[in-house]
């Protein structure tokens, strides 16, 4: 048996809120899986139903937000539900607008809806971020968690509930990797890669341009992915060891190298509207065709100054470095074409001068997932290196030889000064030295943690005041 929590307030004000994004989760995957109805219990709202062969229950509770452990708890210790059969969806400040993120146990991070089911529960469930973004300073969120989602807002929101609800059976029946490949196929087939990256990747630079074999050679899998035809996706695989990436070849062209272009830009003002802005560019752009010089109108009208008296010219860049769109019309276009594009900017009058020779580029957009470690795996680690220093130290074995039995990694640093910051290899390492200071040689050191390793210290051997001696 499975419970799924939605997290948020009761009352109807309260119903389209950012912070009830829980709710409206799970009350789209009762609806989608036709639930039975809802009943009032466990100081909550819960109905029943299956999802595969599983039996699900879905609780709302109906205390505030700041309780919601109290329902949770309580439903939990009646049908004997172990808090790993537990999944809570709730909204996410530090996640943007409709991503959603898969989490297995961890801290509440100040949500006071998972501080509530921690002290009721523990933290050894799982939990479905569902991200609403940041109003951007803190002294904001209590007011923008409890605003309305905007019309616009809730064109992606309503995608995003039909994903959960899709993928729902996955959760119940403990598959949640199955969520990835899901993702690596709707990544396949999504025209809107773009959409697709920004959403789901926890990489915000992401490289959308083309690039030459030899730029995307860094990544292990480019090779493979450049043999296939367009839109292949491969993955998930390893960048690193926190990081798993799915690749989709987006496309493949012969393009420069770089181009060399100028602009005339024309900027939206409080009294210039851009309906305005563009009349104004398509005029110049008539004044150009006409025979009029391109260098003369950039510097007598362009609003990019740095560009304006230098005739408008941008000189020679390379692929990806302007905005995205305008850096595509000058990949594309034709020597001494004028095209119109709108940016952040304002709207562009743009003609290439000149290109480098084409070479074979390839497009690859990229979906990156980091990889928290869950509580228990860090418990674990804990429990391995403690029983290492215990073995070390209480049973008296070498300890060179536990570390060869055990296959542990070893380091040395054999030039350590008092004054050092760092063990080589260590970053943030400055407590060791400091243990260091005040051991005995042969000296073993309780369990340190740094950047996500534990690390047990051993002092072998020390070297009086004076020059280090010369080993023969």
């Amino acid at each position: 048996m499975q419970l799924f929590v939605g997290l948020g307030n009761p009352g109807q004000q309260y119903q389209m809120n950012r912070h009830n994004i829980g709710f409206m989760a799970v009350d789209e995957i009762a609806n989608a899986n036709s639930f039975g109805p809802w009943r009032s219990k466990f100081q909550g709202l819960f109905c029943e139903g299956r999802l595969e062969k599983q039996k699900v229950i879905i609780l709302k509770p109906s205390t505030f937000m700041n309780l919601s452990g109290q329902s949770v708890g309580e439903l939990a210790r009646f049908y004997k539900i172990n808090s790993q059969d537990i999944t809570v969806f709730h909204d996410e400040l530090d996640l943007s607008p409709g991503k959603c993120r898969f989490k297995l146990s961890g801290g509440h991070a100040g949500h006071n809806g998972l501080k509530s089911i921690h002290s009721h529960i523990g933290e050894n469930y799982k939990r479905i971020r569902l991200g609403i973004g940041h109003p951007g300073q803190k002294d904001l969120v209590s007011k923008y968690v409890l605003e309305n989602f905007s019309k616009k807002e809730q064109q992606w929101l309503e995608m995003l509930l039909e994903k959960i609800a899709a993928e729902a059976t996955h959760l119940a029946n403990d598959a949640s990797e199955n969520f990835i490949n899901n993702l690596v196929n709707d990544f396949g087939n999504y025209d809107d890669y773009l959409t697709m990256v920004r959403r789901n990747s926890d990489n915000t630079r992401v490289l959308f341009s083309f690039q030459s074999a030899e730029k995307l050679n860094s990544d292990s899998a480019f090779s493979a992915l450049i043999s296939e035809e367009k839109n292949t996706v491969i993955g998930p695989y390893k960048i690193n060891p926190s990081t798993y990436r799915i690749s989709k070849l987006v496309d493949v062209q012969r393009r420069p190298d770089s181009v060399q272009a100028r602009h005339i830009l024309i900027s939206p003002t409080a009294t210039k509207s851009l309906d305005s802005v563009k009349v104004v560019i398509n005029n110049l752009k008539k004044r150009i065709e006409s025979g009029q010089d391109f260098g003369f109108i950039a510097q007598n009208f362009s609003d990019d100054q740095t560009s304006a008296i230098k005739g408008g010219e941008l000189g020679w860049f390379a692929e990806g470095q302007m905005v995205e769109i305008f850096n595509e019309v000058c990949f594309i276009s034709e020597i001494d074409d004028l095209n119109i594009i709108e940016t952040q900017f304002g709207v562009h009058l743009v003609q290439v001068m000149n290109k480098s020779r084409a070479n074979q580029k390839y497009k690859v957009a990229y979906i990156d997932r980091n990889v928290s470690a869950s509580t228990e795996t860090y418990n674990n680690y804990y429990t391995q290196a403690a029983q290492f220093v215990s073995q070390v130290v209480t049973d008296k074995n070498p300890f060179d030889s536990i570390v060869l039995k055990e296959n542990l990694v070893k380091r040395s640093d054999v030039n350590v000064i008092p004054i050092k910051e760092n063990i080589t290899g260590l970053a943030n390492s400055r407590s060791i030295v400091k243990w260091m200071n005040k051991a005995n040689v042969g000296e073993v050191s309780d369990v340190f943690e740094f950047d996500n390793s534990y690390v047990v210290a051993k002092l072998v051997n020390e070297n009086k005041e004076g020059f280090t001696p010369i080993e023969e």
